[in-house]
């Protein structure tokens, strides 16, 4: 066809696409995986209960830690001389009964050849130790001093806990802990009663009853090839132990401790995965449209990503809000594409100050289908920006005769900020990964003012 007064620009840029791990099983024809989002299964707990012997959660199965022995005793007590009806070391296991993701859509649950579907791919799964309530603890803790020569005469102390916290996950075969401890606190004295009486004192700890106390925790990462999909009981089992000693080191007297010793856990699992559903391929695939005005001209570009039997586009204006439209010329499509494809297209004769374009496409076959409409001012505005180039690869540029202050940000398909800051005109873009991004700018109350997406080669 004759064109008028127009001036036609034909640009092709290729550039690899954007790949992501997508489901195994291929589409009917005409079909394809798209992500169509991301989401995050969590299950987490704690332990019910602190001290050793109390009642709570016991693992499945306790032969493996603790010589058999789910709960331990919940007062150790030792004496130099002799020994008490108390034990002077304990055992406690504690289990927390999480829960492994029950995938409900499994690639197993769409074949070969499928027109629709969904499915769940993961992509990363963790699991943690918290440590701000995962501790072990001896407190209450008491001491005693008995018989001896009398008043005026002195017994000194030393009292020694050797202790452990150990975390074990089997289904992910996880085993960790603190490693042995040994606590001592400063040697305790005190005057010796004598005649055998006992004497309980403000306690060993530094004359204290203060507790002590160790935390552990830790974050392991799980493999998505071992990340287990069909729901279930996921144990994470605590075990503790803790052993406590006293040995007179000055004195006649004899001397007795006491301590209480307790088991707290807390832990979460984590799977992040990502949504693939099969759509219908679209024959032209279009990712940008935007239109610039330079002047006594108004520069459209577009993007596509993928191109299938296509035949060229129509480009058409619109100068009374889009009841009336105009052919103002014709661009040749790729035909058939699977990377990145960049057009342009100039009016060198806008009629007036709110000019709106569309872009018909048209395929090989005759079907046609219709662009977003895109509004196109003449007037200079402080929020009309220009953005360029796009597609970008190290720098980005954005030109504004506005002296208001704005903020950018520069925001993935998922959704995340990766670049935030003040408006400036250059933005380095060389740490961006591949693929489509929004450019947002918004005013100092947070409002958006102009938004633009573009392609990142």
């Amino acid at each position: 066809m004759k064109l008028r007064n127009l001036t036609l620009l034909l640009v092709g840029i290729f550039a690899p696409m954007l790949l992501f791990a997508q489901p195994s099983a291929s589409p009917g024809a005409g079909f394809e995986w798209v992500k169509t989002g991301v989401n995050t299964y969590t299950s987490s707990g704690t332990t019910l209960s602190a001290n050793f012997g109390d009642a709570d959660t016991d693992p499945a199965d306790c032969s493996a830690y603790c010589s058999g022995n789910c709960d331990g005793d919940g007062l150790l007590e030792k004496l130099v001389f002799g020994g008490t009806s108390l034990p002077a070391s304990s055992c406690e296991q504690r289990a927390i009964n999480l829960s492994h993701w029950n995938n409900t859509n499994p690639e197993s649950g769409v074949s070969a050849g499928a027109t629709a579907g969904t499915v769940h791919l993961a992509t990363a799964a963790e699991v943690e130790i918290v440590e701000s309530g995962t501790k072990i603890t001896g407190s209450d803790n008491k001491g005693f001093i008995i018989g001896g020569n009398g008043p005026g005469n002195f017994s000194f102390f030393e009292t020694m806990v050797e202790y452990s916290l150990q975390w074990h996950v089997s289904d992910y075969n996880l085993n960790n802990g603190t490693g042995n401890i040994t606590f001592v606190p400063p040697i305790w004295n005190w005057g010796e009663p004598g005649n055998g009486t006992q004497v309980e004192m403000s306690g060993w700890n530094g004359y204290s009853t203060a507790p002590f106390e160790t935390t552990g925790g830790q974050s392991y990462t799980i493999p998505v090839g071992s990340i287990m999909e069909t729901g279930g009981n996921l144990e994470v089992l605590f075990e503790g132990n803790m052993e406590i000693f006293v040995d007179r080191t000055n004195g006649n007297a004899d001397g007795k401790v006491q301590t209480v010793p307790s088991l707290e856990g807390e832990a979460s699992y984590t799977v992040d995965y990502d949504i693939w559903e099969i759509q219908m391929i679209l024959p032209v695939e279009l990712i940008s449209f935007t239109g610039e005005y330079h002047k006594d001209r108004i520069e459209l570009i577009w993007t596509t990503a993928t191109e299938i039997n296509s035949d060229y586009f129509l480009i058409e204006r619109s100068n009374n809000s889009f009841r009336e439209w105009h052919e103002l010329g014709e661009v040749k499509c790729a035909g058939n594409s699977s990377r990145l494809k960049s057009y342009s297209f100039i009016d060198t004769q806008p009629e007036n100050h709110q000019t709106y374009y569309r872009l018909r496409q048209v395929d090989i076959d005759g079907a046609e289908t219709f662009s977003n409409i895109l509004h196109v001012s003449t007037k200079l505005n402080s929020d009309s920006y220009t953005l360029y180039p796009n597609p970008v690869g190290d720098e980005l540029r954005l030109s504004n005769e506005s002296n208001s202050l704005r903020f950018i940000s520069i925001i993935d398909q998922n959704g995340t900020a990766l670049i935030n800051g003040s408006f400036q005109q250059e933005i380095d873009t060389r740490d961006l990964p591949s693929g489509i991004y929004t450019l947002k700018i918004q005013d100092e109350s947070g409002t958006l003012k102009w938004s633009q997406r573009f392609v990142k080669l």
